[in-house]
C-alpha cells in the first residue's frame, strides 16, 4: 500500500509524514509533493494507492489535480486536506468520488480513523475484484468443457438439426458458416518403454496452436475414442 501527500505547506506535509510513521500505518512508501503538478508527476511514476491533497495550492489547485490524476489512477482513493474556510471546495470534491476529507489541523486519531476507513474500502474493492476474476476464470474453464461436450454430441449426430443453433448460441460457439474443417484423430492407447501411458494432450495443443492464427478452433471428444478438432476459417 502506497500513499501520496500533496500539500504546499511544508510544515503540514512533513508533520503528516511524522504522524503517520508514529501511528505505524501500513504504507510501503509515502511520497510527497509541494503542488499539483509535482503530484501528477508522482502519480505517473509511482501510481500511489491513496492520495491526500490540499485544496488551495499554487500552480494547480486541488480540484484540478484530482480531476487530472483520476485520469491516470481511476481506482485511486482520494482524501481532501481542507481548512474550515475551504469546506465548500471539499464538498465539491466529494462529488468527484473523493472518499473522505480531513480538516486542518487534525488529531492523530482523526488521521488514523480516516486512513483506516479508506484502506479498508480499498482492500474490500480489491478482494471483490479478485473474487470476480476467479469466478470468470472458473466459468471460462467450465465453458471450454461444455463446448467440447456439445460439439462432440453434435458431430456424433445426437441432436436434431433444429436444436443445434440454440445450443451453439447458449455456449458462445461460433459455428462455421462457410469455410470449415473437422479433423478426427483416433486415440490409441500406447505404453512407453518404461511402462507408463503416453499422454497425447500436448500433441493436440500443438496442432491447435498451429491453426489458431488462421481459424477459431474447437475441440471435442467422441465416444472417448476420437479427438476432433473443428476449424472455423469463416470467422476471421
Amino acid at each position: 500500500m502506497t500513499l501520496l501527500i500533496v500539500e504546499d505547506e511544508d510544515i503540514i506535509r512533513k508533520g503528516l509524514i511524522v504522524t503517520l510513521r508514529k501511528l505505524e500505518m501500513d504504507f510501503e512508501h509515502i511520497y510527497e509533493a509541494g503542488d499539483g503538478e509535482e503530484g501528477l508527476r508522482l502519480c505517473r511514476e509511482h501510481a500511489p494507492d491513496i492520495i491526500m491533497t490540499d485544496i488551495k495550492m499554487p500552480l494547480m489547485d486541488g480540484l484540478t489535480f484530482i480531476r487530472e490524476s483520476q485520469k491516470l489512477l481511476p481506482e485511486g482513493q482520494f482524501i481532501i486536506l481542507s481548512g474550515y474556510s475551504d469546506f465548500e471546495y471539499a464538498r465539491t470534491a466529494l462529488q468527484y468520488g473523493v472518499k473522505d476529507y480531513l480538516l486542518k489541523p487534525s488529531t492523530k486519531n482523526e488521521i488514523k480513523e480516516v486512513l483506516t476507513r479508506v484502506i479498508g474500502q480499498l482492500k474490500e474493492q480489491r478482494s471483490l475484484r479478485l473474487e470476480l476474476t476467479e469466478r470468470i476464470h472458473t466459468y471460462e474453464k467450465k465453458l471450454d468443457r461444455f463446448q467440447e461436450l456439445l460439439l462432440g454430441n453434435i458431430l456424433s449426430g445426437r441432436y436434431p438439426a433444429g436444436e443445434i443453433g440454440h445450443f451453439l448460441s447458449h455456449y458462445s460457439i461460433a459455428f462455421p458458416e462457410e469455410y470449415m474443417a473437422v479433423v478426427c484423430l483416433k486415440i490409441t492407447p500406447v505404453v512407453s518403454s518404461d511402462g507408463s501411458s503416453i499422454d497425447y494432450k500436448n500433441h493436440f495443443l500443438w496442432i491447435v496452436s498451429l491453426f489458431e492464427p488462421y481459424a477459431a478452433v474447437y475441440q471435442a471428444d467422441i465416444l472417448s475414442v476420437y479427438k476432433c478438432l473443428l476449424f472455423n476459417f469463416s470467422r476471421l
